[in-house]
């Protein structure tokens, strides 16, 4: 957080999280964020579910648009209130509409990917359109569990392990995180050879230098002491 509060939005952020002395921790940029959002939509007369439905979609064109939406891009007209409502989407011109800061387009655009809204596998056939994502992908690192984060980030790994590496690092904290969890020895094992796997068939035939890789292309055994 002492990086994060040199930055106007997250001073502001942390400043309406001490004011109002919520119990919930707060330790990161992301968490800052989901306690805004959350308390934003809690505050509306349309249920969160139905909000963070509309706003997804409107994340998924705004980023892929890098533009203002089109009204006509939204869908009803119910949808459109909706969004508005929201006070996260204002109108940009008479015809489109746009999210108030570019962050909360990323923020929605990684639940999409987090809940499956939005495919990586539709993203990955469009190097440009992927690069789009670039930002709402390493926050999905950040917020999703460990099921999620596989789902996103081992078909990039496949097909681009160089960009996968670079919104991997954007993703880990660089600070050491408290309460962290991990799993078993067994399941840490299971895990570490499926991004192995990820990895290695994303950098092609630059794996065979990795001493991990048998000359038949094969993953090495693992051993772990359960």
């Amino acid at each position: 957080l002492q990086e994060a509060v040199k930055r106007p939005l997250f001073a502001v952020l942390l400043a309406i999280h001490l004011r109002d002395r919520t119990r919930r921790r707060v330790a990161t940029q992301a968490d800052l964020m989901g306690e805004f959002v959350g308390k934003s939509l809690g505050q509306r007369a349309t249920p969160p579910a139905e909000l963070e439905r509309v706003l997804v979609r409107m994340a998924a064109l705004s980023i892929d648009r890098d533009c203002p939406v089109a009204i006509s891009e939204i869908g009803m007209r119910a949808d459109v209130r909706t969004l508005l409502e929201s006070r996260l989407v204002v109108p940009d011109s008479r015809n489109t509409l746009r999210f108030t800061l570019r962050i909360f387009a990323d923020w929605f655009g990684a639940v999409g990917l987090s809940n499956g809204e939005v495919t990586v596998r539709e993203l990955i056939v469009d190097p440009q359109r992927l690069d789009r994502w670039r930002n709402a992908i390493a926050l999905a690192l950040i917020t999703s569990n460990a099921s999620d984060v596989s789902r996103v980030l081992q078909p990039i790994a496949n097909e681009d392990a160089g960009f996968a590496s670079e919104v991997l690092h954007a993703a880990i904290p660089k600070y050491e995180v408290e309460g962290a969890t991990a799993f078993d020895a067994i399941e840490s094992g299971r895990r570490i050879r499926d991004a192995l796997s990820a990895w290695i068939a994303g950098v092609g035939n630059v794996a065979s230098l990795f001493s991990m890789v048998k000359p038949n292309g094969s993953i090495a055994p693992l051993a772990i002491r359960a």
